[in-house]
């Protein structure tokens, strides 16, 4: 399948994976209950605490006995013909314990495979094998079927057969989800040793003027973090001034503090938060040398290096000063026998990051699922994440009117969701969600009009401006 952003997309990736190798690797560590520990990286190995299955399963269907000793004679197998044990399955239909069998002699019951019946049968064979038996029981084994000795504990999944106590059940750096939580509880882990969890930070950074960026754009992000699941904390900061150059008179309208002030709080965030997600002006240059844009040139002069990436309204990234020393240890690798392979070298330290996204309403939409999300994902998994990407069909020829002044462009588009799809028989794996671009004539980074409309974006570059019908894209849900 030919994709027409395939490699706009190879670039993104690219771009999220330089980004990942700037994250701190923190060793901070915690022991908390397992009912916590859903979404953390273990940083620990973790070991069964009991065997698995604890009590024997039958592994076959068919009848589970309760033998003294194998049965080799058709005697010995017709005494449990005639034997009565005092609760069968049946009970269940009137509140009774099944598990519960008050028999003192050898008996026989019908089973289901995967039953767990190690408390009341020792024994258990399949109908297959049972039916030359009940024949020569009967006297109708006219086929002279010979007849296997039914052995005591054949048929049984024995205890301890999946896992024994002390057994590694997962690795340090795993997430914890949902499916790896129910293995730790079938292992009866109580607790585990998670890494600790990554503290989030919203700031706002700017003027406090009705004329610039206003409230809407900090309280898009707060809906996002809290759409993905994600606990945070809301700070304003007031940027920088400058020193006033002499001759010049500037009454102080107090939306703006001195650079020591401004310093010291920029420190506190990336000292109390793991990752900080700020913004503020438009990237613009009449705004060039203001606000936190004009702060990643004086904070890096200051030892904060920063990162600068695409789009429109660039994301930027302002590594935070080391909160503890760097440590480095050497982890040993071994084969499945258990004999050591190769040793690494790991390095771990302690930094707060930020994650600024200039601009107006529409910039930050693009921004927080283009970068701060698959960053913020990377952050937490120490692996680099991607932007959670679909492909869609376009259903119209369409020509992209090509903006010199940037290399990249959004398109705005409505997909057509395959919930909505009236599908007869098995799903077909060729099908996908239908893209409609929505053709702006005047579009502005705060032209939220246009969300009537769209309910996603396309990135591509602007070398290809003429699209078909029929033609496949990447893109990305808001």
């Amino acid at each position: 399948m030919n994709i027409k952003n395939e490699k706009f997309m190879a670039e993104i990736y690219l771009q999220c994976r330089s980004f990942v190798k700037n994250m701190p690797n923190p060793r901070h560590t915690e022991v908390i209950p397992l009912e916590q520990a859903l979404g953390r990286r273990l940083a620990e190995d973790v070991f069964a605490q009991t065997e698995y299955p604890n009590i024997a399963l039958s592994a076959v269907a068919g009848s589970m006995l309760m033998l003294k000793e194998n049965i080799t004679n058709v005697e010995h197998y017709q005494t449990l013909l005639h034997s009565r044990p005092s609760v069968d399955w049946n009970v269940l239909n009137w509140g009774g314990n099944p598990y519960k069998i008050e028999a003192e002699g050898e008996y026989k019951l019908p089973t289901d495979i995967y039953m767990p019946i190690g408390r009341i049968a020792n024994t258990v064979i399949s109908k297959q094998q049972e039916s030359p038996w009940l024949d020569a029981s009967l006297g109708t084994n006219e086929n002279l079927d010979p007849l296997e000795e039914i052995r005591i504990g054949s048929g049984l999944i024995e205890v301890g057969s999946d896992y024994k106590a002390n057994d590694l059940i997962l690795k340090r750096e795993e997430m914890i989800t949902a499916s790896k939580k129910a293995l730790l509880r079938q292992a009866d882990v109580k607790e585990v040793t998670v890494f600790k969890k990554v503290r989030v930070a919203i700031a706002l950074v700017d003027y406090d003027l009705e004329e610039t960026n206003k409230d809407i754009e900090l309280e898009y992000v707060q809906d996002c973090l809290s759409t993905w699941g994600f606990d945070y904390d809301v700070f304003k900061i007031k940027p920088f001034k400058r020193q006033i150059p002499q001759g010049k008179i500037v009454e102080d309208a107090g939306i703006a503090t001195d650079y020591p002030e401004f310093k010291e709080k920029i420190e506190q965030l990336t000292h109390d938060y793991d990752y900080v997600i700020a913004c503020g002006l438009e990237d613009k240059q009449i705004y060039g040398n203001l606000g936190l844009l004009a702060s990643f040139r004086t904070l890096a002069d200051h030892g904060y290096p920063t990162k600068n990436r695409l789009v429109g309204n660039r994301f930027k990234m302002i590594i935070g000063e080391a909160r503890s020393p760097a440590i480095k240890e050497d982890i040993r690798l071994y084969n499945e026998k258990g004999i050591p392979q190769v040793t690494i070298g790991k390095l771990y330290q302690d930094f707060g990051l930020i994650g600024y996204i200039p601009g107006r309403t529409l910039d930050i939409i693009v921004n927080m699922h283009l970068y701060i999300k698959p960053t913020l994902l990377s952050l937490i998994s120490v692996k680099v994440k991607e932007p959670e990407w679909k492909v869609g069909r376009l259903v119209h020829d369409y020509t992209l009117k090509k903006n010199d002044k940037f290399t990249e462009t959004i398109i705005w588009a409505h997909v057509l969701h395959e919930d909505t799809y009236e599908l007869s028989g098995p799903r077909n794996a060729g099908i996908y969600p239908e893209l409609t671009i929505v053709d702006i004539e005047k579009e502005r980074p705060d032209f939220l009009k246009l969300l009537n409309q769209c309910n996603c974006f396309i990135p591509v570059r602007n070398n290809e401006t003429e699209f078909k019908n029929g033609d496949f894209f990447f893109y990305l849900e808001i």
